[in-house]
């Protein structure tokens, strides 16, 4: 089966808006690469073991994260810009 790719996407920030880049990176282990690489935990806790979507700040519990365009630091780097995450973290962490 053939198809044809019209529109590239990827989410870098777990429950922010998508980024639309020109290619994208397919681990064929993981997947997109840098997609969900960044996330909001809910509570602070072990960064390495696997969390459910609830445990982070998301669309589905916080409104506000849908509307969300991450600043990224320098021209293609998928490292989010430090004053964006304070920002951010001000509006969304009650």
């Amino acid at each position: 089966m053939t198809g044809i790719v019209d529109d590239l996407r990827y989410y870098p920030f777990k429950g922010a808006r998508r980024r639309r880049p020109e290619f994208l990176i397919i681990n064929p282990t993981i997947g997109v690469a840098d997609d969900r690489r960044y996330a909001i935990r809910r509570e602070v806790g072990n960064t390495k073991e696997w969390m459910p979507k609830a445990a982070f700040f998301v669309c589905m519990n916080t409104a506000l994260m849908a509307a969300q365009e991450p600043v990224f630091a320098g021209m293609g780097i998928n490292q989010l810009d430090p004053c964006y995450l304070q920002e951010l973290a001000l509006r969304v962490v009650p």
